[in-house]
């Protein structure tokens, strides 16, 4: 995160200056904030998922997983709108002095477009913590690595520098590698839940018929 955040402002700087950055910490700190309800989430999700791992149950696993995605995504769209409705309020926070009120109208829009980032997060988030629950940590690494380097900056690096799109180039790029990277994550991990349903109803035929065999 801090290496795809370092990379960000490198954009930042050149399309929008000191300014761009200010806008930047300003709307990521806000939507950061509502991240918060989707971190306890995760970690309920690694538990249930754990747990259930634990003693084989497939069909457990992938309805706490499945439960945990849909509740979060519910969570998501409420925060989405809220931020939506409530923009100009929430930027006031930043730009209450004289100073500052130069940035308001550009961390208006940001919040706006960044918004929606949130009802995505539960799909990358949570399968991340499935993943962590049945012990597949690389694959927990790869899609963080995914999502918070690879896709980011180079959409970002698009939209900038290809599309000339400014600032509000950064925010989509963040948007669209997060929309990109949470889908390939969130197939990933029902590929994942599926097939490991198929291996444990394979390892419970197997020992059925090693008991009627005896």
């Amino acid at each position: 995160m801090s290496t795809s955040i370092f990379i960000l402002n490198v954009f930042i700087v050149k399309a929008g200056g000191d300014l761009g950055v200010a806008i930047f910490t300003s709307a990521w700190r806000i939507i950061n904030f509502w991240t918060i309800p989707m971190m306890g989430i995760a970690a309920a999700v690694t538990s249930v998922t754990g747990a259930a791992f634990g003693e084989r149950n497939a069909t457990k696993l992938k309805s706490a997983y499945l439960f945990a995605v849909k509740f979060g995504l519910l969570v998501g769209l409420c925060v989405n709108l809220v931020v939506l409705l409530f923009a100009p309020k929430l930027a006031l926070l930043f730009t209450y002095s004289e100073s500052s009120r130069v940035i308001f109208d550009d961390l208006v829009k940001a919040l706006r477009i960044l918004s929606f980032f949130i009802p995505t997060v539960p799909f990358g988030m949570f399968t991340s913590a499935m993943f962590q629950g049945i012990g597949h940590g690389f694959k927990s690494l790869a899609v963080s690595i995914l999502r918070t380097v690879v896709l980011h900056v180079l959409f970002s690096y698009l939209f900038v520098f290809v599309f000339n799109l400014g600032l509000i180039g950064v925010w989509l790029g963040i948007l669209m590698g997060n929309i990109v990277a949470e889908a390939i994550t969130f197939l990933w991990g029902l590929a994942t839940s599926n097939r490991l349903k198929s291996q444990f109803e394979a390892k419970l035929q197997q020992q059925f018929n090693q008991s009627r065999s005896i």
